[in-house]
């Protein structure tokens, strides 16, 4: 485990602004998140600034698919070096989920598969219609894929602050679960296109390894103090 966990998104969309954002937080935060923008226009190109930088890699490409072509494109992504987590979206099934697993162990530097739960974005109307559960099942749904996602050999999952503790009263550390939790915001920021958030520290008291920090960090007036404040405040709380 990286000894800052907070996972900067780098979503930026050029290599030019990548490298730019990777030299200015440098040694400010563990994880860099490689995701669907940068990686659709770069490739592969798109890991060299983090990885040239230091940083842990979280390659965000959200894979849903049928086994078989799931299975292939994370042998595809773990061939690349210095990959440390990759996102599969557990609703994907049992098999696609072993496959993954499987895959991204017989790498020859392993990845741990991050499970994909509900994403933060859904809520309301959209999780009924989606899922054919009231909103306020949420955290039974989110239990429910992961505890699939986990029979399958995953032992990292994603999932919004607010099921972070029940997911960890499901699994402990001592049984190997990784959790990244997203919608994070501090105290008078804005909630952005998320819904169910909340902040650093009730996110890391509940059990969270690692924090998905985007806009609070890039858009406050001093970036780099806004991590450094981040930082000092999730290693508070977790002591």
């Amino acid at each position: 485990m990286h000894t800052n966990r907070i996972i900067l998104p780098l979503d930026v969309p050029s290599e030019a602004e990548a490298w730019k954002m990777c030299l200015a937080f440098r040694g400010e935060v563990g994880v860099m998140k490689v995701g669907l923008e940068l990686f659709t226009r770069l490739g592969p190109q798109a890991l060299a600034p983090p990885r040239s930088n230091g940083f842990g890699i979280m390659l965000d490409l959200k894979l849903h698919d049928i086994p078989n072509t799931v299975e292939r494109a994370v042998h595809s992504a773990c061939s690349h070096k210095g990959i440390d987590f990759l996102t599969v979206h557990a609703a994907g099934g049992s098999e696609m989920m072993k496959r993954a697993v499987g895959a991204a162990q017989a790498a020859t530097d392993p990845v741990t598969v991050l499970a994909i739960t509900v994403l933060t974005s859904l809520a309301g109307e959209d999780f009924r219609r989606i899922f054919n559960q009231t909103p306020n099942d949420v955290e039974y749904v989110v239990q429910k894929l992961a505890t699939i996602a986990y029979e399958a050999g995953a032992r990292g999952f994603v999932c919004s602050p607010l099921e972070v503790k029940a997911l960890r009263s499901l699994f402990s550390h001592d049984d190997g679960v990784t959790l990244v939790v997203p919608g994070i915001r501090p105290k008078g920021s804005s909630s952005d296109d998320q819904k169910r958030i909340a902040t650093p520290t009730s996110a890391i008291q509940d059990g969270a390894d690692y924090l998905v920090i985007g806009r609070p960090i890039r858009k406050a007036p001093d970036p780099i103090e806004a991590a450094r404040t981040i930082a000092a405040e999730m290693k508070k709380a977790a002591h």
